[in-house]
């Protein structure tokens, strides 16, 4: 009896401590737009389970018909704010103290605290050694290795073009931003396009799926749960041990190839000399060349420092880069105006020698239609169409306090279609980047690279590499869409993309069950009370008691919780706060003022969305904080160097020139393909070349398993987000059938990652053999003077503390990267296709400007505050030149039944499914 006196007791302070904190949230929800949550289940039933569109359309419908700021309530308390309105996407993003909110928690199995999810002191440090990786000097370099891959995607292309039957582009691009991620930021060449079987792109794509549907499970408030429980979690921790496997891989590869350097050179890497001091052209040291030599406090990172990073690098520089050059040729081939200007600029600005002349980062800057066209294509499909902050210290919002703790969501898809800033926002229009309307525009108003101090490192990178992908692509082929286009449907999982017990007694255990649920309940019921207060300051959808605003969300419909996504903000306005399983909750914000408090915030983390990708990416530069980050951040900083940049536009033609060839064959055919796949080859070989200083050949090599690791990796981390399980990651991970494949992904692809970084460590002994007898003659013993140094060989190289890092700490860093400069810029540049397929004219017009050459263009970079994207302006400077590349060999068309694609985004925003077009080869 009281045992049973004491159980109702605790079950019934449960229950008193979850109302007076429903009660809280109740008072924030109403200064917010909102559907009307269950009671248990918050919003959550309004995504559809299990389809990783359908959660992406019901987040777009959620915005469209509740508005801009949406309090999302999940199961119980949990709950978000997803905020699109500049006012408070400025207070979000600004904030002086954020971090990766609990959406990124669903990857850090994978990620691990890379720099992708890493906050504090670790993200600073982390961004601080990786952001010279970045530099224009070693971008320049990538360049090399860029056309070098395109070269290998238009060669792989050539029979499409030839026979004229349609195909989808998404997973030759994908192959191509493999090898690019693995060459230029791990000096490994894995040759992904000529191996197309590569599975690190497979398990990155169900990866990213599996996190979204967590995210979305009625458990995700209960992430042991989920990963103990959930058949998806099972499939995750699969995934993640293959995704791991392979990044392993490319850091043994790399670390046997520096090996034989290492021991004919004994100087020192001061990293912070001036960064014109480091960026000559006889070393060219890469991102893992950095993390595995780089020192913190007198030690090296370590082996899990090292995977985080790579396993970032990897999974951002190959996924997010595929799903922008694929979005890029989709609208390309749906606007064949459009692609024929950008041809015709092409033309202009290369002369007579179009085809051949290799591009570099100085030519792309003669573009100005180019850059307009890459712009349009990032804001109207961006690969990473939403990034989650957690609040480190409270902010006003709305009139009310947003407390320490609570979680937003940024939908950067969202932001980018408010018809007051860009009327008929579905319009695929570059017109809209002259230099007169972008004037007209405010600073959270178009955020493809994310905004604020946790900014995408590598969109330099990613937009080169774009770029040349683009160009060689056009200067090849005339992209058609295919007979078949339709609507393209997307998801958003971790990149936008195309879609497609034992008997026991129980009379005891059962009065301690019921006291145990009393006193849950009532700390609960506290708990929503308080998030209640700060959820009536922001829109958002009625939640359900318990799963709050999960149920808006269609489960495994990854497009439809995109698209959920941004119909909350059409329908609830700009900022929200979304209610998650219970009491788990976020805040989204894309006004502007928020969006700047968030990023601004003097400190900040990546929010719990990106703890999904922990397993994968580790904490590398995209999920670490704090000091890990600063450090890293530091080590990897000087590798997107403008100098380096400048060496990267070599790689983007290469490659750029293998997309064309590989494009050839859908050239003059009539037949429509999906111009998705050959840019995310095209975009794996670049970053791989140009931030690996490794040739993975992936667009030779389609088969490569990689990209579509990668992809489906990005798939299940939305469909985890969105999982109801995704409050309890264990749970979810140990019983969720996509959490067994999650596990599996995340072998491959670090598998397929430390296959790249033991490349370039063996090609770095080597070299640093051949190079002994000249070594004491050499007067400048740094970074980039006497070898081309590539991010991976900096990762290799770098000392910390007078260590080197470890093989975990290299894999990290270069999954990040590989991930990050290979699948946001696939996106940006499919998409930039997409639309000059789909506006000819403006097509037309861009290849006008490369006939023209046209002088420079200011180019302002995607940099606000500490954690930006240290790759940013290599993705930029890739889009341009695959642009440039691509407009000039080719003309792109829309497929004949072509018309807007269906979006998701996972990790990156892609469509949901292929984007067919049609190329005719230019003459």
């Amino acid at each position: 009896m009281l045992l049973f006196v004491f159980l109702a007791t605790v079950a019934l302070w449960g229950v008193l401590r979850m109302y007076q904190e429903r009660q809280r949230l109740w008072k924030i929800a109403s200064q917010f737009s909102s559907p009307k949550p269950h009671w248990l289940l918050g919003l959550l039933p309004l995504f559809p389970a299990n389809d990783i569109p359908g959660i992406f359309e019901t987040m777009v419908k959620l915005h469209e018909q509740y508005g801009q700021d949406l309090f999302n309530w999940g199961l119980l308390n949990d709950h978000m704010i997803i905020v699109s309105s500049a006012t408070n996407v400025e207070k979000v993003v600004m904030a002086k103290k954020t971090e990766k909110s609990q959406i990124y928690d669903f990857i850090k199995l994978w990620l691990g605290q890379g720099l992708l999810i890493s906050s504090g002191e670790k993200w600073f440090h982390r961004r601080k050694i990786i952001t010279p990786t970045f530099h224009f000097k070693i971008l320049e370099n990538f360049a090399t290795v860029f056309n070098r891959e395109v070269e290998v995607l238009v060669e792989k292309l050539a029979p499409y073009a030839k026979s004229g039957e349609e195909f989808d582009i998404y997973e030759p691009v994908s192959l191509y931003a493999l090898d690019s991620i693995c060459e230029t930021s791990m000096g490994v060449e894995i040759n992904a396009q000529r191996h197309p079987e590569n599975q690190y792109v497979r398990d990155v794509k169900r990866m990213s799926e599996l996190v979204l549907l967590r995210i979305f499970h009625v458990l995700s408030s209960f992430p042991k749960l989920y990963w103990y429980t959930m058949p998806n979690a099972w499939e995750q921790r699969k995934l993640i041990g293959r995704l791991h496997a392979f990044t392993d891989s490319v850091i043994q590869q790399r670390r046997q190839q520096l090996l034989s350097a290492v021991q004919h050179n004994r100087g020192e890497q001061v990293l912070d000399a001036d960064a014109d001091s480091m960026f000559g052209d006889k070393q060219r040291k890469t991102f893992l060349d950095l993390l595995l030599n780089v020192t913190v406090e007198g030690q090296p990172l370590s082996d899990a420092d090292i995977r985080e990073e790579v396993d970032t690098f990897m999974f951002e520089g190959h996924d997010t880069t595929t799903s922008g050059m694929a979005f890029t040729f989709y609208q390309l081939a749906k606007h064949p105006e459009i692609q024929e200007k950008l041809y015709q600029e092409i033309k202009d600005v290369l002369g007579a020698d179009y085809r051949s002349v290799p591009l570099t980062y100085n030519t792309l800057q003669n573009f100005p239609y180019l850059d307009m066209v890459v712009k349009e294509s990032l804001r109207l499909l961006p690969p990473v169409s939403f990034i989650g902050r957690r609040l480190v210290e409270d902010i006003e919002m709305n009139g009310v306090t947003i407390p320490a703790g609570t979680d937003f969501t940024i939908p950067i898809y969202v932001i980018h279609r408010n018809p007051a800033v860009y009327p008929d926002p579905e319009r695929f229009d570059p017109e809209r980047f002259s230099d007169e309307s972008t004037q007209r525009r405010g600073p959270y108003d178009y955020i493809p690279f994310s905004i604020g101090s946790r900014n995408c490192i590598g969109q330099r990178y990613a937009l080169m590499e774009m770029k040349i992908t683009i160009i060689k692509m056009l200067v090849n082929y005339r992209i058609l869409p295919g007979t078949n286009m339709r609507q393209v449907r997307l998801k958003t999982d971790l990149v936008l993309r195309p879609d497609k017990a034992p008997i026991i007694n129980m009379s005891a255990l059962l009065l301690l069950l019921v006291m145990l649920i009393v006193y849950g309940a009532t700390q609960a019921y506290r708990k929503r009370r308080q998030l209640q207060r700060i959820a009536a300051h922001f829109n958002y959808a009625k939640p359900h008691w318990l799963l709050g605003n999960v149920m808006e969300y269609p489960a495994n419909d990854i497009p439809g919780i995109f698209e959920t996504m941004v119909k909350l903000h059409e329908q609830y306005g700009q900022d929200l706060f979304n209610w998650g399983l219970l009491n788990d909750h976020m805040i989204i914000v894309s006004s502007a003022t928020n969006v700047e408090k968030v990023v601004m915030a003097k400190k900040t983390e990546k929010s719990s969305v990106y703890n999904f990708i922990e397993l994968w990416l580790g904490q590398g530069l995209l999920i670490s904080s704090g000091e890990k980050w600063f450090h890293r951040r530091k080590i990897i900083t000087p590798t997107f160097h403008f100098k380096i940049l400048e060496s990267f536009v070599h790689v983007f033609n290469q490659e750029a020139e293998i997309l064309i060839e590989k494009l050839r064959q859908h050239a003059n055919t009539g037949r429509e393909f999906d111009i998705y796949e050959p840019i995310s080859l095209y975009a794996l070989d670049s970053i791989c070349e140009t931030s690996m200083g490794v040739e993975i050949d992936a667009q030779r090599h389609p088969e490569n398993q990689y990209v579509r690791d990668v992809k489906r990796m990005s798939e299940l981390i939305l469909l985890r987000i969105f999982h109801v399980l995704s409050s309890f990651p264990k749970t979810y991970w140990y019983t969720m059938p996509k959490a067994w494949e999650q596990r599996k992904l995340i072998r491959r692809l670090h598998a397929f990652t430390d296959s790249v970084i033991h490349k370039r460590r063996q090609q770095l002994m080597a070299e640093g053999n051949s190079d002994a007898e000249d070594q004491e003659d050499r007067e400048d013993d740094n970074l980039y003077s006497k070898r081309k140094q590539t991010f991976l060989d900096l990762l290799l190289n770098v000392r910390v503390d007078g260590n080197s890092l470890s093989d975990l700490d290299i894999r990290e860093e270069v999954d990040t990267f590989m991930f990050e400069g290979h699948d946001t810029t696939t996106s940006g540049m499919a998409f930039t296709f997409y639309q000059l397929a789909k506006h000819p004219e403006i097509q037309e017009k861009l290849y006008q400007e490369i006939k023209d050459r046209r002088g420079p263009y200011d180019y302002i970079p995607f940099s606000i505050g500490s954690r930006n994207c240290i790759g940013q302006r290599y993705a930029l400077l890739e889009m341009k030149v695959s642009i440039v590349r691509m407009v000039s060999f080719y003309r792109i068309l829309p497929g004949d039944t072509m018309h807007e694609i269906r979006l998701k985004t996972d990790l990156v925003l892609r469509p949901d499914k292929a984007i067919p077009i049609k190329l005719i080869a230019r003459p």
